[in-house]
């Protein structure tokens, strides 16, 4: 009887095993915010490109089949438009497509976002924050939060939002 429930036991620990190393689908996760991101605005339009980091934690690949900013402001979305090699610059731009992240790996992409704000930013706003990254899971209908962060947008770069740069997000 001893030795029959240390069979099952091992085959239970074994099965377990090879579902954790082989089988489990994972989380993708934001490693963090962006430490610089480019940013442009006008007329209500606003473009910002930003290199993240994103860690899958599962041994499956996952597929990111959407992504899109969201804003402080409830009616803010910004959309996911393009990939690019650099932070600044249309060199090696290319349209959005499905993000595919290996298992028990980690992958910087470099991602253009687009949306129309719902109010225009004027110079005498103070701060835009864009707050989250939400993510549409290969087969999934709803949009689930992957990573909150903040841009720090004050009225230094407010007051340049014609004109599209690389700026630093550094608290502080």
């Amino acid at each position: 009887m001893v030795s029959l429930v240390i069979a099952l036991c091992a085959l239970a620990f074994t099965i377990g095993s090879f579902y954790w190393l082989y089988a489990r689908i994972g989380t993708v996760r934001l490693a963090g915010a962006p430490r610089s991101f480019a940013f442009h605005q006008s007329e209500g339009r606003l473009v910002t490109t930003l290199p993240l980091a994103l860690l899958n934690d599962g041994p499956t690949p996952i597929v990111l089949v959407n992504l899109r900013l969201r804003g402080r402001h409830p009616a803010f979305v910004a959309d996911f438009i393009a990939s690019h090699d650099e932070v600044y610059g249309d060199k090696g731009r290319a349209f959005a497509t499905a993000i595919v992240i290996p298992g028990n790996d980690a992958r910087l992409v470099i991602l253009e976002f687009q949306g129309v704000h719902p109010d225009s930013l004027s110079v005498g706003s103070k701060s835009l924050t864009l707050e989250g990254l939400e993510q549409r899971l290969r087969g999934g209908a709803r949009w689930r939060t992957l990573g909150e962060f903040a841009l720090r947008i004050d009225e230094n770069i407010l007051q340049q939002k014609e004109r599209f740069l690389v700026y630093d997000n550094r608290p502080g």
